[in-house]
């Protein structure tokens, strides 16, 4: 995400998204931070200067289970949707990436297989599971049903 927005890596000195809180002083509780456009931080211009600062907001289950492929995956076809897509956003994409040498080309699909259904399978399985887990005490019973039902999933 620092990448994409153009900004320090989060073990640099300024780092913060928001402000420009600086590493040594990160800690003190004392000190306030206005949530204010970070200038410190700022090392490169955003990747994609179509969207706000504001709008980038990295969740806690993302972050866990490091599938930033998957969420780039959803940027892109909802960057695809927009209209300015091919004329504006494509180019300065593209441009981009030569800057930084990562050969990088756009593909759009032309199947629609089962691939949407089964992670659709993933996330409600995964969310079955989460439920399970935020469950301040369990029961053997409960444990039984939840390995049962995915076993005879199988």
């Amino acid at each position: 995400m620092y990448n994409i927005m153009g900004l320090n890596a989060p073990n640099a000195k300024y780092f913060c998204l928001y402000c420009n809180c600086e590493t040594g002083e990160r800690w003190n509780m004392d000190l306030q931070w206005p949530i204010n456009e970070n200038t410190k931080c700022k090392k490169k211009p955003a990747l994609f200067p179509a969207i706000k600062q504001e709008n980038y907001i990295p969740d806690e289950l993302h972050l866990l289970l490091r599938i930033s492929d998957v969420l780039m995956e959803c940027f892109f076809n909802d960057l695809f949707k927009k209209k300015e897509f091919e004329q504006q956003i494509k180019s300065q994409i593209e441009q981009t990436m030569k800057t930084i040498k990562v050969h990088f080309e756009f593909f759009k699909s032309k199947s629609h297989g089962q691939r949407g259904e089964d992670i659709e399978k993933l996330w409600r399985d995964f969310y079955g599971l989460y439920v399970v887990l935020r469950k301040p005490f369990l029961t053997n019973s409960e444990i039984d049903d939840f390995e049962i039902k995915n076993f005879y999933e199988i």
